[in-house]
């Protein structure tokens, strides 16, 4: 009887599966460019949150953590305010990290990132970085792939 019990929690039967909470919408989208950074971010979810002061994280160009404060969190929507930037340029990648409770007591967490800057500016993504990287590094080896062929070449070659 143990070992029929054992072998239905281990195999999930302990009750029905609960929905998690997921964010469903942001402003600004995820992903998105906007020309100035907002004076405020709404995270919608699909079911009202409880998010506490820690609960969020807003962080600059650079992942430098920039004051936010949750002015309110009703329904599915939380709302927060962007104080204007103290001595910081805006323009960059930008990252809300939130971490809250749904009414039903489950930890929902994520990250969005959005872009600041001109539309029409060329922001590079880390996936361009890391390739640009990769690219110097194949240049500094062919550099000195053909510095080391020359200098084989200049030995092998008896002098007249």
């Amino acid at each position: 009887m143990v070992g029929a019990l054992g072998l239905l929690f281990l195999a999930g039967g302990t009750g029905p599966a609960s929905a998690h909470t997921d964010l469903v919408s942001s402003f600004p989208l995820a992903d998105d460019r906007v020309d100035e950074l907002p004076h405020q971010l709404v995270l919608e979810f699909d079911e009202p949150m409880r998010m506490g002061v820690d609960g969020l994280v807003l962080r600059g160009p650079g992942g430098q953590p920039f004051p936010a404060d949750v002015l309110a969190a009703g329904g599915g929507d939380v709302f927060v305010a962007v104080p204007d930037p103290l001595e910081t340029s805006t323009a960059g990648r930008w990252t809300v990290e939130y971490s809250a409770l749904s009414s039903d007591g489950h930890l929902a967490s994520g990250s969005i990132e959005f872009w600041v800057g001109a539309s029409g500016a060329l922001m590079p993504s880390d996936d361009t970085a890391a390739l640009l990287r990769s690219l110097a590094l194949l240049l500094v080896l062919l550099a000195g792939g053909f510095a080391l062929l020359l200098r084989s070449l200049q030995v092998a070659v008896p002098a007249p």
